[in-house]
């Protein structure tokens, strides 16, 4: 599979993905990009089980239902998203440890500043920022 240069998020998407970024606060919230050959096409939101300011982790029952509506229109997952309340856009530790899918770019919104800051990560043998372009509809 060929590495991501950038990240070309349609602003309805992105649009959608910090209105259900911003309802999670002061906690973290979650959720999964799906792509098709030209790039991200679908959000998923998710439910921080954690429920916490500093953890994030996606509801299963969530993911699956995720996983099969990606499978059935023959997309893949491109990113996995989640947000830090209260710190940058930059993956933490407690990220990197939990980076299980080397071939999803990992999205990282920080509301510590305004407007928010939207970053994307590939995590491989290290981290590599990767552009994010909102491509207006």
């Amino acid at each position: 599979m060929t590495e991501p240069t950038s990240l070309q998020l349609p602003a309805e998407l992105y649009h959608r993905l910090l209105a259900h970024l911003r309802s999670t606060l002061p906690r973290e919230g979650c959720g999964l990009i799906a792509f098709d050959a030209n790039g991200a096409v679908e959000l998923f939101p998710g439910t921080n089980t954690e429920a916490s300011e500093t953890r994030y982790n996606m509801d299963l029952a969530e993911v699956v239902a995720a996983f099969n509506e990606i499978d059935r229109h023959d997309w893949r997952l491109g990113a996995i998203y989640h947000s830090h309340p209260q710190s940058p856009a930059r993956p933490s530790a407690t990220d990197l440890s939990f980076a299980f899918y080397p071939d999803a770019l990992m999205v990282i919104v920080s509301f510590a500043v305004e407007p928010p800051d939207l970053r994307a990560f590939r995590i491989d043998e290290g981290i590599t920022e990767v552009p994010v372009v909102v491509v207006e509809d």
